[in-house]
């Protein structure tokens, strides 16, 4: 199928979704029935799989299409089904533990102002708690939020020390956290949050204008970070990731990794790119993350 011809299913896309989440609500609780179930699922499948081929054949995540992918992991989500619906979890919860979960986590975390918990995203998920002035504490990944020392570090870190909990001890707690946990999609704000990120790191670089041939690079390459961002013929743009991970850590004042910022300039459609140069018999070499041609920071494109 076409790019153009994805687009425009895609476009189309959210009002389908919507009419199958306003068709399985007016069932008003006794669950779809298994034709329209199926035609849903199949259906929101189909939509992440025109939404991954398109990123596929323009080599970049555009925000709108991941947001509208991530609608449709939401119904999948919804109609795979667990076990026991929310409300049969949480009071199993309170019978085993004496009280619903928010209030034991309010407690055992020793924040009363607890707001909510947040997981972003499906999958490898990092969570953070949010208190009433909506300030946020980040906990962590999935495997994180299980071990009580990561957890307690994490609190400690804004002043809210907790008990050392013994492992077993704190399994109420992980399993607490699932259960209020409100899901966010947060892949879309994720890539619009990198792009501001670069732009930011762009606005403190001059990001001229360079020939890839190799007696022009050699130079560069030979003391890469004096100059950590600039763009070839072609509008490229290439970036070393210590000094954009720098600028967002100190300047910013957002936590990142250079591994984070790898997997974040993947998804808005970089590639990691190794220059090189020769200099007598030796090779100077230099790694890279290359944008997209012509890219353009403020709409990605």
């Amino acid at each position: 199928m076409k790019a153009a011809e994805l687009r425009e299913r895609i476009a189309e896309a959210p009002a389908e979704l919507a009419s199958f989440r306003d068709r399985i609500a007016a069932v008003n609780g006794a669950g779809p029935d298994e034709d329209l179930r199926q035609d849903a699922l199949d259906y929101a499948g189909e939509v992440v799989a025109d939404a991954d081929r398109l990123d596929q054949i323009e080599r970049r995540a555009d925000p709108d299409r991941t947001r509208v992918r991530g609608e449709a992991e939401e119904l999948i989500a919804s109609l795979a089904g667990a076990a026991r619906s929310r409300d049969d979890a949480w009071a199993a919860f309170r019978e085993e533990h004496g009280e619903m979960p928010m209030p034991y986590l309010r407690r055992q975390l020793r924040s009363p102002d607890l707001r909510r918990v947040i997981q972003h995203g499906r999958g490898n998920s990092l969570w953070d708690l949010e208190l009433q002035d909506g300030s946020r504490i980040p906990l962590g990944n999935g495997e994180q939020i299980q071990e009580p020392k990561k957890v307690r570090a994490a609190l400690l870190g804004v002043g809210r020390p907790i008990k050392r909990f013994k492992l077993a001890e704190f399994d109420p707690i992980t399993e607490a956290l699932s259960l209020v946990a409100e899901v966010e999609d947060t892949i879309a704000s994720e890539v619009e949050e990198t792009l501001a990120w670069v732009a930011s790191f762009l606005h403190q670089q001059e990001g001229r204008r360079r020939s890839l041939d190799p007696d022009e690079l050699l130079p560069l390459l030979s003391d890469p970070d004096d100059e950590p961002a600039w763009r070839d013929e072609e509008g490229r743009l290439y970036l070393r990731l210590p000094k954009l991970a720098r600028h967002v850590t100190k300047t910013i004042g957002q936590r990142t990794t250079v591994r984070d910022l790898a997997a974040r300039l993947d998804r808005c459609g970089f590639v990691k790119k190794q220059l090189g140069a020769r200099d007598g018999e030796e090779t100077i070499k230099a790694r890279y993350w290359r944008s997209p041609a012509a890219f353009d920071v403020e709409g990605a494109s």
